[in-house]
Protein backbone atom coordinates (compact mmCIF):
# COMPACT_ATOMS: atom_id res chain seq x y z
CA UNK A 1 0.00 0.00 0.00
CA UNK A 2 1.30 3.40 -1.00
CA UNK A 3 1.50 5.65 1.76
CA UNK A 4 0.95 9.33 0.65
CA UNK A 5 0.92 12.50 2.23
CA UNK A 6 1.09 16.18 1.41
CA UNK A 7 3.68 19.26 2.17
CA UNK A 8 4.98 22.72 0.90
CA UNK A 9 6.85 22.75 -2.39
CA UNK A 10 10.45 23.30 -2.71
CA UNK A 11 12.30 24.47 -5.20
CA UNK A 12 13.17 21.20 -7.15
CA UNK A 13 9.52 20.32 -6.81
CA UNK A 14 8.98 23.08 -8.96
CA UNK A 15 11.80 21.99 -11.85
CA UNK A 16 9.85 18.90 -11.71
CA UNK A 17 6.21 20.42 -12.08
CA UNK A 18 7.74 22.50 -15.15
CA UNK A 19 8.97 19.14 -17.13
CA UNK A 20 4.94 18.07 -16.99
CA UNK A 21 4.14 21.47 -18.91
CA UNK A 22 4.96 20.72 -22.64
CA UNK A 23 3.50 23.57 -24.46
CA UNK A 24 1.37 26.46 -24.05
CA UNK A 25 -1.79 24.83 -24.36
CA UNK A 26 -1.05 22.34 -21.51
CA UNK A 27 0.25 25.65 -19.29
CA UNK A 28 -3.35 27.77 -19.87
CA UNK A 29 -5.34 24.52 -18.79
CA UNK A 30 -3.26 24.45 -15.75
CA UNK A 31 -2.94 27.35 -14.52
CA UNK A 32 -4.76 29.84 -16.39
CA UNK A 33 -4.21 32.73 -18.93
CA UNK A 34 -1.66 34.77 -16.33
CA UNK A 35 0.32 32.14 -16.38
CA UNK A 36 3.30 32.68 -19.28
CA UNK A 37 4.33 30.38 -21.31
CA UNK A 38 7.29 29.34 -21.89
CA UNK A 39 8.46 30.27 -19.03
CA UNK A 40 11.78 30.23 -16.76
CA UNK A 41 11.84 27.44 -14.56
CA UNK A 42 13.50 29.53 -12.05
CA UNK A 43 10.27 31.54 -12.41
CA UNK A 44 8.00 28.81 -11.60
CA UNK A 45 7.96 29.29 -7.71
CA UNK A 46 7.38 33.19 -7.79
CA UNK A 47 5.07 32.45 -10.36
CA UNK A 48 2.87 30.25 -8.58
CA UNK A 49 2.78 32.51 -5.40
CA UNK A 50 0.40 35.10 -6.31
CA UNK A 51 -2.83 36.05 -4.21
CA UNK A 52 -1.72 34.32 -0.86
CA UNK A 53 -1.53 31.08 -2.35
CA UNK A 54 -1.18 27.92 0.15
CA UNK A 55 0.27 25.33 -2.41
CA UNK A 56 1.15 21.82 -1.58
CA UNK A 57 2.47 18.86 -3.12
CA UNK A 58 1.78 15.55 -3.02
CA UNK A 59 4.21 13.16 -2.74
CA UNK A 60 4.58 8.67 -1.57
CA UNK A 61 6.09 7.13 1.24
CA UNK A 62 9.71 7.79 -0.55
CA UNK A 63 9.71 11.53 -1.34
CA UNK A 64 8.40 10.75 -4.91
CA UNK A 65 6.60 13.75 -5.97
CA UNK A 66 3.05 12.85 -7.60
CA UNK A 67 1.40 15.89 -7.48
CA UNK A 68 0.56 19.54 -6.85
CA UNK A 69 -2.35 21.79 -6.23
CA UNK A 70 -3.21 25.06 -4.32
CA UNK A 71 -5.68 27.25 -2.42
CA UNK A 72 -6.45 31.01 -3.73
CA UNK A 73 -7.76 33.53 -1.50
CA UNK A 74 -11.42 34.81 -3.49
CA UNK A 75 -13.17 36.50 -1.29
CA UNK A 76 -14.17 36.39 2.66
CA UNK A 77 -14.19 32.54 3.22
CA UNK A 78 -14.06 31.49 -0.24
CA UNK A 79 -11.44 29.82 -1.50
CA UNK A 80 -10.35 28.47 -5.20
CA UNK A 81 -8.79 25.05 -5.59
CA UNK A 82 -6.63 25.67 -8.66
CA UNK A 83 -3.06 24.58 -10.47
CA UNK A 84 -3.99 20.71 -10.21
CA UNK A 85 -1.50 18.77 -11.84
CA UNK A 86 -0.75 15.09 -11.74
CA UNK A 87 2.23 13.85 -12.60
CA UNK A 88 1.71 12.53 -16.47
CA UNK A 89 3.15 9.01 -15.49
CA UNK A 90 0.62 8.86 -12.28
CA UNK A 91 -2.40 9.95 -13.80
CA UNK A 92 -5.45 8.04 -13.46
CA UNK A 93 -4.38 5.91 -10.17
CA UNK A 94 -6.68 8.21 -8.18
CA UNK A 95 -4.43 10.89 -6.69
CA UNK A 96 -5.97 13.62 -7.93
CA UNK A 97 -8.69 12.76 -5.46
CA UNK A 98 -6.13 12.32 -2.75
CA UNK A 99 -4.18 15.30 -3.07
CA UNK A 100 -7.76 17.51 -3.66
CA UNK A 101 -9.24 15.74 -0.35
CA UNK A 102 -5.62 16.58 1.66
CA UNK A 103 -5.74 20.46 -0.06
CA UNK A 104 -9.18 21.44 1.04
CA UNK A 105 -8.92 19.64 4.54
CA UNK A 106 -5.40 21.13 5.30
CA UNK A 107 -6.85 24.47 3.98
CA UNK A 108 -9.96 24.39 5.82
CA UNK A 109 -8.13 23.89 9.13
CA UNK A 110 -5.71 26.86 8.30
CA UNK A 111 -7.90 29.34 6.93
CA UNK A 112 -11.93 30.34 7.91
CA UNK A 113 -13.41 28.52 4.76
CA UNK A 114 -16.77 28.40 4.06
CA UNK A 115 -17.00 27.40 0.51
CA UNK A 116 -14.65 25.95 -1.92
CA UNK A 117 -14.55 27.14 -6.13
CA UNK A 118 -12.75 25.74 -8.69
CA UNK A 119 -13.38 26.10 -12.80
CA UNK A 120 -12.92 22.86 -14.84
CA UNK A 121 -12.59 22.48 -18.86
CA UNK A 122 -15.69 21.08 -19.76
CA UNK A 123 -13.84 18.22 -22.15
CA UNK A 124 -12.12 16.82 -18.90
CA UNK A 125 -14.43 14.20 -18.01
CA UNK A 126 -11.86 12.71 -15.30
CA UNK A 127 -11.50 15.85 -13.78
CA UNK A 128 -14.92 16.51 -13.37
CA UNK A 129 -15.80 13.45 -11.76
CA UNK A 130 -13.17 13.50 -9.50
CA UNK A 131 -14.59 17.16 -8.35
CA UNK A 132 -18.25 16.05 -7.93
CA UNK A 133 -16.96 12.53 -6.11
CA UNK A 134 -15.09 15.53 -3.46
CA UNK A 135 -18.88 16.94 -3.35
CA UNK A 136 -18.20 20.24 -6.16
CA UNK A 137 -21.18 20.81 -7.79
CA UNK A 138 -21.38 22.98 -10.95
CA UNK A 139 -22.47 26.47 -10.74
CA UNK A 140 -23.95 26.57 -14.02
CA UNK A 141 -24.67 30.41 -14.45
CA UNK A 142 -21.01 31.29 -13.55
CA UNK A 143 -19.81 28.55 -16.14
CA UNK A 144 -18.59 29.16 -19.94
CA UNK A 145 -18.64 27.20 -22.38
CA UNK A 146 -16.06 26.07 -22.36
CA UNK A 147 -15.34 25.92 -18.84
CA UNK A 148 -17.95 24.72 -15.74
CA UNK A 149 -17.63 26.72 -12.49
CA UNK A 150 -17.85 24.18 -9.62
CA UNK A 151 -18.45 25.37 -5.59
CA UNK A 152 -18.87 23.16 -2.39
CA UNK A 153 -19.46 23.78 1.22
CA UNK A 154 -16.47 23.69 3.25
CA UNK A 155 -17.68 21.32 5.78
CA UNK A 156 -15.92 17.46 5.44
CA UNK A 157 -18.52 15.05 6.73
Amino acid sequence: MTILHIRAPSDADFITIASWINDANACARWAGPDMPFPFAVADLPALCMVHSALSFCLVDQNGALLGFAQCVEKGEGVMRLARVIIAPAQRGRGFAKVLCERVLQSTAQQCAVMAFTLGVYRDNPAAIRCYQQLGFEVVEEKSSLERLEMRRQAEFG
